[in-house]
């Protein structure tokens, strides 16, 4: 399985909008992502199997967002 690194800074530059980081890892849990590692800058997630499309931390962005 693929894990790829979710930056806040990168996730807030593309929105625009302030996160919660928690709020974030709560999208993901919820969307099937598993949380690996964290800091206050990073979330490190595993993709789920299913999802074959993600491919670049810009994609769990706009899973994010779609969400959100």
């Amino acid at each position: 399985h693929k894990k790829y690194i979710l930056r806040m800074e990168r996730l807030e530059k593309l929105s625009g909008m302030h996160f919660v980081k928690d709020a974030v890892k709560e999208i993901l849990v919820r969307l099937g992502y598993v949380v690996l590692n964290e800091d206050e800058n990073f979330i490190e997630v595993k993709i789920p199997y299913f999802r074959t499309d993600i491919e670049v931390e810009d994609d769990i962005v706009a899973d994010i967002l779609r969400i959100n």
